[in-house]
């Protein structure tokens, strides 16, 4: 009899790239948030500056602490007089009044400078003692390449991040409603409905990228410009951060860099079940003559070309002894696309192999055993 058993099968993920396709920015990383696997990335990790896309970390960081988004704010100058000339600011005037609904939408739809400061000396007494807190949240999140010095993504010596992170911070801040609400509003009225802002979601559209949920824009002359986004096709979640793209005032070489890698993934790529709960990935014997059946305990998903050729292959042992232990690893069972490797999983024992008895050689041990019962019997009925 062929017995099956389910052993343990533990997962990893290999990155699968998407080669065929150049940016203009020097620095990117597209995660499918379906997955959590890289689909496309380009010197993700370096340290580099990152500009306004810092205003995300502002923007969690202030939201998780403050209490009352729609309490009333009215502005005192005294908050705004040290910002530099050169930022971007939306102009909040002396003894307005805003809510810091109002302040947060300026900055991550507008990228409004005077409305992140006043967003972080709300929380803290100072810069300084903002930027602790922030930095405290990067650590806390996962951040391991991030350092934050200031509230709006000026240049300051020692600051810096990464494409990896920036994705990493985004993920984390898109989890709160509150931030996820503002960051994917399109166009924005103030609560005095005498201000309008229009976001980059509203700039994605008219340049055909749809699936542009929301986005952080960033510039600076060192870190070129750059954009975070919250992308949407279907079912399919992403986030995709690009960085350190060249400037031209004709152009949104951000945006284009993000619509030309979207449309040529969700043209060429998709996500294909390519294991199946209970699949049989191989069968094993015991010395003792048993099979023992190597079987998936879930479905396995993989993002890959829509016409991707899809090949199963096990390398392990393939006969297990009473030496074999249980926890013991087996060997691993590969999954390619095209022949490249997309997933593979290490295969472990989970059962103890004993001595195993096949059901005909149990039949002939009990038919044997019940015929010298008889003579036995009989046997000793003869002496009476």
């Amino acid at each position: 009899m062929k017995k099956k058993i389910f052993l343990a099968l533990f997962l990893f993920l290999i990155c699968f790239n998407v080669k065929a396709i150049e940016i203009n920015s020097k620095n990117a990383v597209l995660v499918n948030l379906n997955t959590g696997s890289v689909a496309y990335e380009k010197a993700k990790d370096e340290h580099v500056s990152v500009a306004s896309l810092q205003k995300i970390l502002t923007s969690i960081v202030a939201i998780e602490n403050i209490k009352d988004l729609n309490e009333t704010v009215i502005i005192n100058d005294d908050k705004l007089s040290s910002i530099d000339w050169d930022v971007y600011v939306i102009g909040l005037k002396d003894e307005e009044e805003v809510t810091y609904y109002d302040l947060l939408y300026a900055t991550l739809l507008d990228s409004a400078g005077d409305a992140a400061k006043y967003l972080a000396l709300t929380v803290s007494p100072s810069e300084e003692e903002f930027a602790k807190l922030v930095n405290a949240k990067a650590k806390e999140i996962g951040l391991e390449n991030t350092v934050y010095k200031d509230p709006i993504g000026l240049e300051r010596e020692g600051q810096y991040s990464t494409a990896y992170d920036m994705y990493k911070a985004l993920e984390y801040s898109l989890k709160n409603k509150d931030f996820k609400k503002i960051f994917t509003t399109a166009e924005y009225k103030f609560t005095d409905e005498e201000f309008e802002i229009k976001g980059p979601r509203k700039k994605a559209s008219d340049l055909d990228a749809p699936y542009i949920m929301g986005a952080k824009t960033g510039f600076t002359d060192e870190a070129g410009i750059c954009l975070a986004s919250y992308i949407k096709n279907g079912d399919e979640e992403f986030i995709l951060v690009t960085l350190n793209a060249d400037y031209d005032v004709n152009k949104n070489q951000n945006f284009l860099d993000q619509k030309h890698l979207m449309d040529f993934y969700i043209d060429k790529y998709a996500v294909k079940k390519i294991i199946r709960k209970n699949t049989i990935l191989a069968t094993v014997k015991t010395s003792f003559g048993e099979k023992i059946d190597i079987k998936t305990d879930e479905d396995y998903y993989a993002y890959v070309k829509k016409d991707a050729e899809i090949e199963y292959k096990y390398d392990g042992l393939t006969k297990v002894t009473t030496k074999n232990k249980n926890g013991d690893k087996l060997g691993n069972y590969i999954v390619l696309a095209d022949g490249e490797e997309i997933y593979k999983k290490d295969v472990f024992l989970n059962k103890r192999v004993t001595i195993y008895i096949p059901p005909k050689v149990r039949y002939i041990l009990i038919g044997v055993l019940v015929v010298l019962i008889i003579i036995g019997f009989i046997r000793r009925k003869k002496k009476i």
